[in-house]
């Protein structure tokens, strides 16, 4: 049975700014990565917790930092944008603050809206930093009129940017950062008042072609609490201006506490990470469920008493269209007890007892569930109490993968009703084909409806799907004559249950198999972008076909069997600082052995209640009993260690030389344990600023940076939009702003190729 999860809106947020004793380099690089040529990171942005503008997790993607320096009273703002095909002057980025924090506006409140590019032509290519911002405009409320007027501000703002454009040497591409610094005082802007708190949210405008006639573009706001949905061309503060009581209630004193769902796996069905077609949920008896949360604030470890409620709600679907929609929900209260631990709730639903809505049990596919925390009494970050991620893991021998798509989600549509949604491709690090080289060999052929067919390459893919998108198993097509068969490995992350969603192509590696029968039609003069009609009720099948996918990077691979003579078995890795490490992992392993009463597990682990210490992961920051079996790592010798999982992207803390893998198990269970993984190593180029924003992790050995897998291995990423207009007083069309759907991410992480005989093999081609 497929598990899946329900987004839930963002609630109002309290935002505790990151004290810092210097104020950062204004030079435009925010995200944390290596030096490039003349570009510089600054190591207090990579001390630095960012806050995701919404919609979140598709592309183009927008992060905020925000940092306070005590010695010289600056305020320091980072914006760093991922997926964005130009940076140009038609891009802003606008700031509301609400300086009293009265959640309405007054005499003292003001906007700052900056132009992000000075220069009038886009640029796509290149990498730079240091680079003049366009103009910085002040607007200040006046009473009198009850609006925004434009006047001098009090204070010089420092604005830089930074821009990579090139998909070499480094994978990050289409990747814009941006720094602001305010001076923060009675004679600069005035945030130190009476109140310890200012309102502060705001906008990023991100252009689409550099087009006035109508502009077209994306709007990503923060904090996800603001209603307003401002169109692309809506700028000015008069259109584009929130409710007051909607922004961030921001503190420039670092003492605020979360609950949040940062923990590492996070929930778990029947003590089993939750995976897809691994049928962990039991029909007609009851089922565990576990929630784990991360309660977070500043100081050392210890006791502090934090009493909350944990929610749990499961909605079945028996289909994508007539599937119930009764969400059966429990809840309960818990104290978290110590800062900066996770805590665990286990929630029991009896299947065999299942509410009387859900009275199509019997053809139920698949459940979302959806786990939120409230009522902590420490918790000034109230929007991240909800999770909206699974990861779902499978395995095919496919090369046509089937994703079904629906119109589900594009508001005020009627049933019977048409519509067109938006599909858009992209292709990562694709890596080099035989006679070509990296991103500049490969060709748009004839775009969805052929490409040359060659060899096909045995396949090691990692599929991550959010939002819109549900992958079903479909068995594999007639293969051609010369073509060999392509072997995938999946892994499959959903979001926003139900609905499902789409795929496209723009080179020789893959394509559209159904696109004319579909309507599929490339978007002029926008390569990568496609429509696609669609009713109301319709559900659209796309079909993909891979064909002799190449990867940019080298692999290789390694079989960690868990024990030798009873004790732990080690794999050591050599590792250099800033390196990038992608690991993929099958194989399961069995830790009570095979004749033992316990079930095996993939790389993921589970939980086992009934022993709570002597595990190789250490107690601390991670409770080993929580991930029985897993894959775990370590950057020293298993002083500290981390779950590693079936799949992740990591970037090699400072000072560490070796990654050690083993098997999480306790001693005991090393004498007995069966099984084993096998594990594909992949090393792309480590990351140069200016980059996109990382957001798991510490930099710590016990919590390394991680990376999505998509955005440093050779990946096809696919994105779906509806369209918003916006007319003038007459009419006509001023903007339209693409509204995300959903979106799907392919990530090849190995490839084998086998030759037509009398043929030799490719580079690159085998293990």
């Amino acid at each position: 049975m497929l598990l899946l999860v329900l987004p839930v809106s963002a609630a109002a947020l309290t935002v505790c700014i990151k004290e810092i004793m210097s104020a950062p380099v204004v030079n435009g690089v925010v995200a944390s990565g290596l030096p490039s040529a003349g570009c510089m990171p600054d190591a207090v942005w990579a001390g630095v917790s960012p806050g995701e503008f919404q919609p979140g997790s598709t592309a183009p993607r927008a992060h905020i930092y925000q940092a306070f320096a005590t010695t010289s009273n600056t305020f320091a703002i980072g914006i760093t944008v991922n997926g964005d095909e130009d940076l140009s002057d038609f891009d802003y980025v606008s700031f509301f603050f609400d300086a009293d924090n009265s959640n309405s506006y007054n005499a003292g409140d003001f906007v700052i809206r900056i132009q992000a590019r000075g220069l009038p032509t886009p640029v796509s290519s290149g990498v730079a930093c240091n680079e003049p911002a366009g103009n910085v405009e002040y607007f200040q409320w006046d009473p009198g009129s009850s609006g925004w007027q434009s006047t001098t501000a009090p204070a010089t703002v420092q604005v830089a940017t930074a821009y990579d454009f090139d998909s070499s040497p480094d994978p990050d591409n289409k990747v814009w950062n941006l720094e602001l610094s305010l001076p923060i005082g009675p004679s600069a802007f005035n945030l130190q008042t009476a109140s310890p708190f200012f309102g502060i949210g705001g906008y990023v405008f991100i252009d689409d072609g550099h087009e006035q006639a109508p502009q077209v573009g994306q709007v990503r706001k923060w904090p996800g609490s603001i209603t307003a949905s401002p169109g692309v061309s809506a700028i000015d503060p008069a259109f584009s201006q929130p409710n007051a009581s909607e922004l961030a209630d921001a503190s420039l004193a670092d003492v605020c506490f979360d609950v949040n769902f940062t923990a590492a796996n996070p929930w778990r069905v029947n003590s089993m990470a939750a995976a897809a077609f691994d049928a962990h949920i039991d029909r007609n008896v009851p089922n565990n469920f576990t929630v784990t949360f991360y309660f977070a604030g500043p100081g050392v470890t210890g006791p502090l008493a934090n009493q909350g409620t944990v929610t749990l709600g499961l909605t079945p679907y028996g289909n994508i269209l007539t599937g119930s929609q009764y969400t059966w929900e429990k809840s309960t209260v818990i104290d978290a007890g110590t800062v900066n631990a996770a805590t665990s709730v286990t929630f029991t639903f009896d299947f065999g007892n299942p509410p009387a809505n859900w009275s199509d049990f019997g053809q139920i596919n698949f459940i979302c569930a959806t786990m939120r925390l409230s009522n902590f009494q420490r918790d000034d970050d109230d929007t991240n109490n909800s999770l909206s991620v699974n990861h779902n893991e499978f395995t095919t021998s496919e090369f046509t993968q089937p994703i079904f798509i629906t119109a589900a989600g594009v508001p005020g549509l009627r049933p019977g009703s048409s519509t067109t949604i938006l599909l858009r491709t992209e292709l990562k690090n694709e890596g080099v084909r035989a006679g070509g080289g990296g991103d500049a060999g490969l060709r748009m052929g004839l775009g969805p409806f052929r490409t040359s067919a060659g060899l096909v390459p045995w396949l090691g893919a990692l599929t991550i799907c959010l939002l819109m998108i549900v992958l079903w198993r479909y068995r594999m097509l007639g293969r051609r004559v010369s073509l060999a068969l392509a072997i995938l490995l999946m892994l499959s992350v959903f979001a926003g249950c139900p609905t499902p969603g789409p795929i496209s192509p723009e080179s020789e590696g893959w394509e559209f198999g159904n696109a004319r029968q579909l309507g599929l039609e490339p978007v002029r003069g926008e390569p990568g972008w496609y429509t696609l009609p669609i009713r109301q009720r319709e559900v659209k099948r796309l079909d993909v076909v891979f064909r002799d996918m190449p990867i940019a990077h080298p692999t290789r691979s390694v079989r960690l069997e868990p024990a030798r003579n009873r004790e732990p078995n080690i794999v050591r890795v050599p590792v250099r600082p800033g390196q990038v490490v992608g690991l993929f992992s099958t194989g399961t392993v069995d830790v009570d052995g095979p004749n033992g009463r316990l079930q095996p597990t993939s790389a993921n682990g589970f939980v086992q209640r009934e022993i709570d210490e002597g595990f190789m992961l250490q107690d601390g920051y991670y409770t080993g009993s929580e991930y029985t079996g897993a894959l775990i790592g370590s950057f020293d010798g298993f002083r500290t260690s981390f779950p590693v999982g079936r799949s992740t992207a990591l970037i090699v803390p400072q000072r560490a030389s070796t990654l050690a893998l083993a098997v999480n198990a306790t001693r005991n269970q090393f004498g007995v344990i069966s099984g084993a993984f096998d594990i594909t190593l992949v090393n792309p180029p480590p990351l140069q600023v200016p980059t996109f924003t990382t957001v798991e992790g510490d930099g710590t050995f016990q919590a390394p940076l991680r990376l999505d897998t998509w955005e440093v291995l050779t990946s096809l990423n696919v994105y779906t939009y509806y369209e918003t207009v916006e007319n003038d007083s007459i009419g006509n069309v001023i903007s339209r702003t693409r509204q995300p759907l959903g979106f799907t991410h392919q990530v090849i992480f190995d490839t084998h190729v086998t030759p037509v005989v009398g043929e030799p093999a490719r580079p690159g081609g085998g293990r």
